[in-house]
């Protein structure tokens, strides 16, 4: 054995050396049977390198390298997270004809996990996130239904992810709310009954998911201690149809409508609205009336849908505007976009709901008038009131029977809260008066109606000015004014 096959040769992480580099530095101090350098014509080995030459190369090479670990340490990090969100999903599966303990505990897992933000970041990139999705209206049951449902509101509630959302409505996520819906006891009593099969453990990690759930600032103001698949899928089917376009809003719609309408009967029957189901259900009752569906609604279930709404509103106005509720405004934007046409302008109308709403529009311009000269103006109570003259406005355009009904004496009233409206407005000009403005034209609005339906009283002077005014500012925005333009033709000659 040669000297040379003996001798081993040390590397730093830092030096790169060629084969033919390292022959020829052993060649240079050991014997061997291969011919001298010089006897070669040719020199085999380039220049020697300064010594700076050297120290930069090392230097660069040295930073290469570390840049290397700290990329290889961040890939590292990034495959165990990729590989962590692999595992949960492969575990949580696909919904199954039986309850599965492991799907459950992972589902539980997911709803914690998706709790930390470094967590959420991972599950949001991962490749295979949306196949949690997959198969979902397949999904029976109730356990994992919840937990499945509870993942999605906290991941949706951290921001949009559109291609999870395409997966959603691609796998008939209506369908499945549609069940959830129906199931309106605590989710902790659910999961204590013996037909359950839950274990103590799993029991442990679904209430803590309930109590992270209620923590978090999705619920109208409403404080609850007991939570409810169908109140968790009444969340997520809100949180979607402001997440969807309007095609994809339609679909879960449909099929939810049965649930949603029942849910709607179901309070419009009992005495006290004071809970976060009945919000929820308000919610989406408004976007429904808002979205672009063609319905085919009978004309008994449109009048049932109107009577309830009208139950609602009038609960709604026996304390306004006293008292405020989180979600009045919503209620309130659900009865102008279902009454702007005669049928449903029809159904809604009856002798109280036309008194409650004159007389919130008279305590509502009240209020609203204290709250400028006290400087406590509040831009709520003034919405809520231009919402309350949209649905009076609504009704009276579109029902003739509501026009004849309306009292003569809330005619008067409204007349006298007009007229001094436009006194103040013309003695003071400061910006906060000029908030008025709008609702001083819609008032003027109600009452061109509400005159239309008593041909006998004269027309309050400066009435018609007021809308014709309003018509022309309505003009510049290309709204329509064909009915506005009616009613005026329709006064001319009765003002004094």
């Amino acid at each position: 054995t040669t000297t040379l096959e003996k001798r081993k040769i040390k590397f730093t992480y830092s030096q790169s050396r060629s084969f033919l580099q390292n022959s020829q530095e052993s060649n240079a101090t050991e014997p061997t049977d291969f011919p001298s350098i010089d006897d070669i014509d040719e020199p085999l080995k380039p220049p020697s390198p300064t010594i700076e030459d050297e120290e930069e190369d090392d230097d660069l090479k040295t930073k290469v390298a570390i840049r290397s670990v700290h990329e290889l340490r961040r890939a590292g990090a990034n495959n165990r997270s990729s590989d962590e969100v692999d595992d949960l999903l492969s575990r949580i599966g696909a919904p199954g004809s039986l309850a599965s303990t492991m799907r459950r505990n992972a589902l539980c897992e997911l709803a914690d996990k998706l709790q930390k933000k470094e967590f959420m970041n991972q599950f949001r990139d991962h490749a295979s996130r949306d196949n949690i999705a997959k198969g979902i209206s397949t999904e029976k049951d109730t356990i994992s239904g919840f937990l499945l449902a509870a993942a999605f509101v906290i991941f949706l509630s951290s921001g949009p992810a559109p291609h999870m959302l395409h997966q959603l409505t691609e796998n008939k996520v209506g369908v499945w709310l549609s069940n959830l819906l129906t199931i309106g006891e605590d989710i902790t009593a659910i999961a204590l009954q013996k037909s359950s099969n839950m274990p103590k453990t799993t029991r442990s990690s679904l209430a803590n998911v309930k109590k992270a759930l209620l923590g978090m600032p999705i619920w109208h103001g409403y404080q609850s201690l007991q939570l409810s698949p169908r109140t968790v899928a009444l969340q997520l089917l809100s949180m979607l149809v402001g997440l969807l376009d309007s095609q994809e809003v339609e679909a879960i719609l449909d099929d939810t409508t049965t649930s949603i309408s029942q849910l709607r009967s179901h309070f419009a029957s009992v005495e006290s609205r004071d809970s976060v189901d009945y919000a929820l259900t308000i919610c989406i009752l408004e976007a429904q009336s808002s979205s672009i569906t063609s319905t085919n609604e009978t004309f008994a279930e449109v009048q049932q849908e109107m009577s309830e709404t009208a139950t609602f509103l009038r609960s709604l106005l026996q304390g306004w505007p006293k008292s405020h509720n989180g979600i009045d405004a919503t209620l309130l934007k659900l009865a102008i976009n279902t009454t702007n046409n005669e049928t449903r302008a029809a159904a809604i109308q009856d002798r109280q709901l036309l008194s409650s709403l004159t007389r919130c529009v008279i305590c509502g311009f009240s209020t609203v008038e204290s709250a400028i000269q006290t400087s406590t103006f509040e831009s709520n109570t003034y919405d809520e009131l231009l919402l309350i003259l949209g649905i009076m406005i609504n009704v009276l355009e579109h029902s003739s029977e509501a026009r004849a009904s309306i009292e003569v004496d809330e005619i008067n009233q409204l007349a006298s809260t007009w007229s001094e409206l436009e006194r103040v407005m013309e003695k003071d000009d400061s910006v906060e008066t000029s908030k008025l403005g709008i609702a001083y034209s819609y008032l003027a609005i109600v009452l061109g109606f509400s005159f239309l339906g008593h041909p006998e009283l004269p027309v309050t002077n400066g009435l018609l000015p007021a809308i014709q005014h309003f018509i022309t500012i309505y003009k510049t925005v290309n709204h329509k004014t064909v009915e506005l333009e009616s009613l005026v033709q329709s006064l001319s000659g009765r003002s004094y």
